[in-house]
Parts: structure tokens; sequence; C-alpha cells
């Protein structure tokens, strides 16, 4: 589940951390998300291969590579995205983290989550991704997307919350 690079290394994250605070997991969201872009990669760049051989003038040449270079502006965000953005479970809470300097956009901590559920469609399961549901507060839920492993972390998190003396 540990990957060498994303928003904020394993080795990063003391800054944001408590004393006693360990670190049971830090993932990048599943890879999945980046099929299509990659999919769609593959096609155009045989597209503009073909095309760019068959035409003659180089006003339409250039049509093609500009065509190219709109996918990179449309997928790269994707990408981006994905190579920066990192879900964390501590001992003591879960950190989704974003951004090239991992920017927090959830910092829950582990004795508010009163159930988690998992979320997964037939294509996830067999590929092992889904998106973990985390109900806290009254009701109130917040969504971890494209978790690999979901059973997996939803197995901690309630380890963690029931071990919790809060």
């Amino acid at each position: 589940m540990w990957s060498d690079r994303s928003a904020v290394d394993p080795d990063e994250l003391h800054d944001l951390l408590g004393p006693d605070e360990v670190v049971h997991r830090w993932a990048r969201p599943h890879g999945r998300v980046l099929a299509l872009p990659i999919v769609l990669a593959v096609v155009l760049a045989l597209a503009v291969g073909f095309a760019y051989g068959a035409l003659d003038t180089p006003f339409d040449r250039w049509s093609i590579v500009g065509v190219a270079i709109g996918w990179l502006l449309l997928a790269g965000p994707t990408v981006w995205r994905w190579a920066h953005a990192v879900h964390v479970l501590t001992s003591e809470r879960v950190l989704v983290l974003s951004g090239r300097r991992g920017r927090i956009d959830v910092d829950l901590p582990v004795s508010a989550i009163e159930d988690v559920r998992v979320r997964r469609r037939a294509l996830g399961a067999l590929i092992g991704h889904g998106d973990v549901v985390l109900v806290h507060d009254g009701g109130d839920t917040t969504t971890l997307h494209d978790v690999r492993a979901p059973r997996r972390l939803r197995r901690r998190l309630l380890e963690l919350r029931d071990a919790d003396p809060q």
C-alpha cells in the first residue's frame, strides 16, 4: 500500500502528527482513475501518428499536434490530482491530503467515527477498489473515494475506533 512519491512522503508526516500518533496506512487513491487518460492517450497517439503521416500540408500536421496538446491539458489535471493525493490512517485520525504541499482536505478523529461503510461496484470488486463512507457526528458523512482494499481499511478503522479509550 505504500507508494514512493506523493503529496507527502510518509517520513514527512511527523510534522502533522501528534507525539503518540502512529501511521497505520498511507496510500494514494486506486490507480483506476488513470485508466481513461491512459486509454485515451494510446488511442490519440495512434490516431495522431496515422493522421500526421497521411496529411501533406504543414497546417494540417500542426492541427493534429494541437489536438495532442489539448489532450494533455484535459488529462493533465486528473493525473496531477492522483499523483498528489494521499489517504492517511493514523492511530488517532483519518487524513486526506492533496496538492504539492499536502493540504489537509479531511482531518477526522477516529473517535468521532460512528460507522464505516464500503461502496463497491462490480468492476471495483474485481480490481480491488471502492469508496469508504465514514459516518460521524450524528449522521454526517465523509467519503474517501477510490480506496485500495476498502474492506481492509474499514476493518482497521473499526478496530482503531473500538480500541480508542476516549
